[in-house]
């Protein structure tokens, strides 16, 4: 009897030293550099349905139970998945958006076993202007768990993943038909420039530089080369004329379509159509036909 209760001191002892010793948190990460500007590898981090494209876990079971929670791509969105048993059940929730930089969220594991940890992706433009991409998760190792990871490493069972979800994303932007959206210049007809300068640079509180060329007035839109995206003009000539149903319908990118509809009206504008959701995570858009009569659209992601 007495054997018996040296062993089981012995065990509860060994227990305790072990428990005293284990690694209490983990924190793995991994970096992955890729041919492409931030502003089109940024989205694939943001949005929840664009992570799944790359995911590691998603080509283990392409059937699972997937639900989305929320507006994709913003704080409080869930992403709900139900698997085998490779990829489990859980969900993953967005906790923090740091645009064009960093993207937190919080994973919530039910299945095999229950456990929480926080995930993030950072985004850094490097000196050659390519991308370079951080994925980590890191979290605190409860007992008796925590004993489990002095015999296995948190690092060998996850890193692997993560480096296979970066190569999928590296493969994917960087095989892309085009490194920029498709659209490099667009021009909006106009039949009085001074009118329509004043009504644009009134909606969208910016500056037109007004030239003429080959006798086309032409009204320039501000414009980078360092930056993403297209710019255009405001043509004044008798080959270009304004009109509300016909012809291209151009989108202008804002940070939230409401405001420059509310300045439309007070422009000399009209709105045709306010604020509306697109629908599966494609942010806004609403439409203001302008001084001119030209129909045009707005964009906003939030």
């Amino acid at each position: 009897m007495t054997t018996v209760i040296y062993i089981l001191l012995g065990i509860v002892v060994l227990i305790i030293f072990l428990a005293l010793i284990a690694p209490k948190t983990y924190n793995v990460s991994r970096t992955i550099e890729i041919d492409s500007p931030k502003a089109n590898v940024f989205p694939y981090l943001k949005f929840l349905n664009k992570q799944s494209e790359w995911s590691p876990w998603a080509k283990k079971d392409p059937d699972m139970e997937r639900k989305l929670t929320g507006t994709d791509g913003e704080v409080g969105a869930i992403s709900y998945w139900n698997g085998n048993k490779e990829v489990g059940e859980g969900e993953q929730e967005i906790t923090k958006i740091v645009e064009g930089e960093r993207v937190e969220g919080r994973l919530r594991f039910f299945k095999p076993w229950k456990s929480e940890s926080d995930c993030y992706m950072d985004l850094e433009e490097t000196a050659s202007g390519k991308s370079k991409v951080t994925w980590g998760f890191s979290g605190k190792n409860k007992f008796p768990f925590s004993i489990m990871m002095l015999f296995m490493s948190m690092d060998k069972m996850v890193g692997k993943d993560f480096e296979e979800g970066l190569e999928s994303l590296k493969t994917q932007l960087e095989n892309q038909p085009m490194q920029t959206n498709m659209v490099g210049w667009f021009e909006i007809p106009v039949r009085d420039m001074d009118r329509a300068k004043k009504f644009y640079e009134t909606v969208f509180d910016i500056a037109i530089a007004v030239h003429e060329l080959g006798g086309f007035i032409m009204g320039w839109f501000p414009m980078s080369p360092e930056k993403t995206g297209a710019s255009g003009s405001l043509v004044q000539h008798d080959m270009y004329s304004p009109s509300e149903t016909h012809g291209p319908l151009i989108y202008f990118t804002c940070l939230d379509v409401s405001q420059e509809l509310g300045r439309v009206v007070e422009a000399g504008g009209t709105v045709l159509k306010q604020k509306t959701e697109i629908g599966d995570g494609h942010g806004f858009m609403g439409l203001f036909k302008d001084s001119e009569g030209n129909r045009i659209a707005l964009h906003s992601n939030k």
